[in-house]
C-alpha cells in the first residue's frame, strides 16, 4: 500500500491443504520493490476455525519485525473462515 493506504500491488502465496509457507524475507523484498509504506496480510483457514494458531501469531510477528527494519508497517492480518473474519489489529 502507498502512503495513502491505496493498494498498489498484491501477491498470493499458495500452499498445500494444511499449510502455506510464508517467508518474511520475500514479503520484505516485495514491499521494497513496490516502494510500499504498509502492507496487509491475509489467509484462510479452510477447516473453519477463525482462531489464529501459534504459527499464525509467530509468523505475523516475524513479518512485522522484518518490515519494521525498513520502515514498512503491517496494518493488519486477516484470517477468513466460513464467511467470517478475524482481525489481528482488532483483537490485539
Amino acid at each position: 500500500m502507498n502512503h495513502k493506504n491505496y493498494v498498489i500491488a498484491h501477491r498470493i502465496f499458495e500452499g498445500t491443504v494444511d499449510q502455506a509457507p510464508v517467508y518474511p524475507r520475500e514479503i520484505t523484498k516485495l514491499a521494497l520493490n513496490y516502494d510500499a509504506s504498509s502492507i496487509m496480510l491475509g489467509h484462510n483457514h479452510p477447516a473453519g476455525s477463525l482462531s489464529p494458531s501459534l504459527a499464525d501469531e509467530k509468523t505475523t510477528q516475524y513479518i512485522k519485525d522484518a518490515l519494521e527494519t525498513v520502515g514498512v508497517k503491517v496494518l493488519d492480518h486477516i484470517i477468513v473462515a466460513n464467511n467470517e473474519q478475524y482481525s489481528f489489529r482488532e483483537r490485539n
